[in-house]
């Protein structure tokens, strides 16, 4: 990508981030309307590369903590579970195996 692309492309970058960081701590707001900005959208901009994705918590996996989703929607094409697929959550103590934050993640 050529240097000039990287400067346009940083700022678009930043704005998103935070945007989707606030989020996380404002559970009654509509995360597409922060995101409200005259950009194109990530997943939009290298959708011929490659597939832009975001970490997802157990909370917004499972449906608990929605108010994130539409923006997730909106910029990304893939997620990752942020923890849940770490081996202390799927297996915490013997004999107990909990994947549904996994599966719903499928």
């Amino acid at each position: 990508m050529k240097l000039k692309s990287l400067k346009t492309l940083l700022p678009l970058i930043s704005v998103i981030t935070l945007t989707l960081s606030a989020c996380g701590n404002q559970p009654n707001s509509s995360a597409v309307e922060q995101s409200n900005i005259d950009a194109p959208l990530l997943k939009e901009l290298f959708a011929d590369k490659y597939k832009i994705g975001t970490a997802l918590s157990r909370e917004q996996i499972i449906g608990n903590a929605t108010s994130v989703l539409p923006f997730v929607n909106q910029q990304f094409n893939a997620i990752t579970p942020e923890n849940s697929m770490k081996w202390e959550r799927i297996h915490p103590k013997e004999g107990v195996y909990d994947f549904e934050a996994p599966d719903a993640s499928s």
